[in-house]
């Protein structure tokens, strides 16, 4: 089941920061050093937010169009800022969420780089794949994703699910490895 959820994000002071995504490091990578003279950027297209949710029948999916985010560069680390409406609610435990910039064409040099994902500091558990980011021609993305498909994103330390509402404010960071 997809759901599409879409805001006319207009001048009415609604527009929130929802949280940002931070890649430690990654201007360090030569992979970082494509991009950097890029930065900062923002998409002149759309960016959206896509997350699995786990429903009672199984895992489902839920697309967001947002306002589009910053991609910035706050030292060694490319740092993604998301927003979100304020009156967005989605309280189902989550099993993984994407952040995708999408762009006219650029000339970047496509690339993949993964690591760890912390939540404010607390490592989330590792799943079936890795969190990361991957830049394409077309669109840049931040991947978080961690647990398992039954219990879905959990943290590490003490097992608790973490929902979409439980992101709002934080920082999610990526440690490359």
């Amino acid at each position: 089941m997809n759901a599409i959820q879409y805001f006319d994000w207009g001048n009415n002071g609604n527009n929130i920061p929802f949280c940002q995504v931070r890649v430690k490091d990654y201007f360090t990578t030569q992979k970082g050093k494509n991009i950097e003279r890029h930065i900062p950027l923002q998409g002149d297209y759309r960016s959206d937010i896509n997350f699995g949710v786990i429903n009672p029948s199984g895992i489902g999916s839920v697309d967001v169009k947002t306002k589009k985010f910053e991609i910035i560069r706050e030292g060694n680390d490319i740092v993604c800022k998301a927003y979100i409406k304020n009156n967005f609610r989605e309280t189902r435990k989550l099993t993984a969420i994407d952040f995708h910039t999408r762009f006219n064409r650029r000339t970047y040099i496509a690339s993949e780089s993964y690591g760890y994902l912390y939540i404010n500091g607390r490592k989330v558990k590792i799943g079936g794949s890795m969190s990361g980011i991957v830049v394409e021609e077309a669109v840049i993305s931040f991947y978080a994703v961690g647990g398992d498909l039954e219990k879905g994103m959990i943290y590490e330390d003490n097992g608790e699910s973490i929902t979409f509402q439980s992101l709002f404010g934080k920082e999610l960071t990526i440690v490359l490895i």
